[in-house]
């Protein structure tokens, strides 16, 4: 028998959007394929990142799930996410982290990202940073 759990469950998971964009760029291998973050952002590189976000859980940019947890705050919501689902522990994850080029250990968005970078994002992801209350 397969021990393997299928949930159709209407859930999704976002992460802090300047953050998400930079991890993105370095994943991306972003400094040998588009230079800077600038170039990255501004050709419209960053905008991939809707398409497994906010167009992921929105129709019409309206939610159409009951739940989107946030990636900073993962532990507290993935133990609610169990209660909805009714477990009775709260699900764990494996200890995986992907990287791509290595992002300068420790670096803060605001470290790396010029201001006009920082309004760009703003824009493209406005949607979200409205929703979630995400201020730079």
């Amino acid at each position: 028998s397969d021990n393997t759990l299928i949930l159709n469950c209407p859930l999704y998971g976002e992460a802090y959007t300047w953050d998400k964009v930079l991890s993105f760029y370095y994943f991306l291998d972003g400094p040998s394929k588009y230079g800077t973050v600038g170039n990255f952002i501004k050709n419209g590189k960053a905008n991939i990142l809707k398409t497994f976000g906010w167009n992921m859980y929105t129709e019409n940019d309206i939610p159409i799930v009951d739940y989107v947890g946030k990636f900073e705050n993962l532990q507290e919501d993935l133990k609610h996410i169990s209660n909805m689902i009714g477990l009775k522990e709260p699900v764990k994850l494996p200890l995986y982290r992907s990287h791509g080029t290595s992002r300068p250990k420790q670096s803060h968005y605001r470290d790396i990202l010029t201001e006009e970078e920082a309004e760009i994002i703003s824009i493209i992801f406005s949607n979200e940073i409205k929703m979630f209350s995400y201020t730079y």
